[in-house]
């Protein structure tokens, strides 16, 4: 007899559970020195703000890890510089003024979106869990647009 969505769903996430399973008492201390505030999601007393912060011994932690996002998210995709650019695997048609032109404009206007959403905010937030626990979730597109 075949799964029902809702029994096969069930089964993927027991899957993931024990998987991430082993990593979780790692991740619980981690957060607990470094984001406390985090750290209420990966514990099952999720409103013990007084109980968290208690056991914070100093804010080294904290800063390093400031530090490092902060560090992270203005060398690899600020929002107030250029950290990509447009460009064509062919280098003579690069050359061509009314291409670099379109090129250029289109680039503007890809930081102009990104400047428009969540982007730089959710990055932020990924870099800052790459930090943390060394992984960060990210939609994986399986289409890949190049220039032929």
């Amino acid at each position: 007899m075949a799964l029902t969505l809702r029994e096969r769903c069930q089964k993927r996430l027991t899957g993931m559970q024990s998987v991430r399973q082993p990593y979780e008492a790692d991740w619980k201390e981690i957060a607990r020195h470094a984001q406390p505030a985090r750290s209420r999601f990966l514990n099952s007393d999720t409103n013990r703000n007084a109980r968290r912060q208690a056991r914070i011994y100093d804010s080294h932690a904290i800063q390093s890890f400031r530090t490092l996002t902060g560090g992270m998210t203005s060398g690899l995709s600020s929002s107030s510089r250029p950290w990509f650019k447009a460009e064509l695997y062919n280098s003579d048609v690069m050359d061509d003024v009314e291409v670099r032109a379109w090129l250029d404009e289109t680039q503007k206007r890809m930081y102009d979106f990104l400047a428009g959403t969540n982007f730089y905010g959710a990055v932020k937030t990924g870099y800052s869990e790459m930090g943390l626990f060394g992984m960060r979730t990210a939609e994986q597109y399986s289409t890949t647009v190049a220039a032929g």
